[in-house]
């Protein structure tokens, strides 16, 4: 095959292995399987609908839910809300005097909240620029200096592997700066209701993490592939630099490389986060922060009766601390994927 730098011509046959690992994701069986997971999606909604109406029925909870008509505490004003808002109006409807937010400072607060929003966009869109600079200067690293044949033959392989951990790494340390970043902002709008603070704060999360997640999947999966040229044509260049190309397999195999190290690694990294972290809080809270009253119960459990010892709500009072957003970030794992 026509040579892909200046210095040697190169064997189609290299190729095999990027279209074996291709063929596993790219088969008949594909489309079986994208029939199955829409029949599936389709039916389980409307199951899940009527499994959460049946336990409202049997838990007596409708009042908790939106529309149940009861009143909920959702439509209460926040303890936050009443404590910064300082102008008050008369409810056109109701007649009551209430705490209330000019319409020109909310859309101030709401504008330069969005802004900044939209600038870690654009920093995550600068980071996979990065790693698409990454793995063109390692694959011309490799091919113009003199390297083993092995290294040669499998650089594609090692630009990929390795930009996709790089983008990982960056991937969990937006995240993980995002989050806190989000909350401050939702906070600084000072939204009136907790449905309004939810709704807000789901919005930013899952903008940037949208974007933070599959922005270099996007790329490898549709802006890639226009770059590629047939043998004998000239790649693409931009200035006098030459853009990055797919295989001759194509970019299946780069994108399900990117796919498994981003979903399955950041799936593993957040497990052990998630338990050890819940682990060291509690033994934070019971050796150092409450150890008087860890002592007194550890004292009852083997020196007073066994109906005695167990009191249910001093062994919950040394769990994690439950909050407003405490299964948010469970929901949002789960609609990312």
């Amino acid at each position: 095959m026509c040579p892909r730098s200046h210095r040697q011509l190169w064997q189609l046959g290299e190729d095999c292995l990027y279209a074996k690992m291709a063929f596993l994701f790219d088969n008949k069986a594909t489309v079986a399987y994208a029939a199955i997971v829409t029949v599936w999606s389709a039916l389980f909604l409307p199951a899940w609908d009527v499994a959460e109406y049946q336990y409202q029925y049997e838990w007596d909870t409708f009042d908790l839910m939106d529309g149940g008509g009861g009143g909920t505490d959702l439509d209460e004003p926040r303890p936050d809300f009443k404590r910064k808002v300082r102008t008050t109006r008369i409810n056109p409807i109701t007649g009551v005097t209430e705490q209330y937010m000019p319409t020109r400072e909310r859309c101030a607060k709401i504008a330069s909240s969005f802004s900044v929003v939209a600038m870690m966009i654009l920093l995550v869109l600068s980071f996979v620029f990065g790693v698409v600079l990454y793995r063109v200067t390692i694959k011309a690293t490799i091919s113009s200096t003199r390297t083993p044949e092995l290294v040669r033959r499998y650089s594609p392989h090692v630009a990929s592997i390795t930009g996709a951990f790089i983008n990982l790494v960056v991937i969990i340390a937006l995240s993980s700066l995002y989050e806190r970043l989000a909350i401050w902002l939702t906070d600084y709008e000072i939204h009136r209701t907790e449905k309004d603070y939810e709704n807000a704060l789901t919005l930013k999360m899952f903008l940037f993490q949208f974007v933070n997640f599959y922005a270099s999947i996007f790329y490898i999966a549709f802006i890639k592939p226009w770059f590629a040229n047939p043998p004998g044509v000239e790649s693409y260049k931009i200035g006098k630099y030459k853009t990055e190309e797919c295989e001759a397999s194509g970019c299946l195999a780069e994108l399900s490389i990117q796919l498994l190290v981003i979903l399955v690694g950041k799936q593993v990294i957040n497990n052990l986060f998630e338990v050890g972290m819940v682990k060291f809080w509690t033994y934070f809270r019971r050796v150092l922060v409450h150890r008087n009253a860890f002592k007194q119960m550890r004292y009852r459990r083997h020196h007073t009766l066994h109906w005695y010892s167990k009191r249910p709500q001093e062994e919950d009072f040394m769990l994690e601390r439950w909050t407003t957003t405490t299964l948010f970030y469970e929901y949002l794992e789960l609609s990312m994927r």
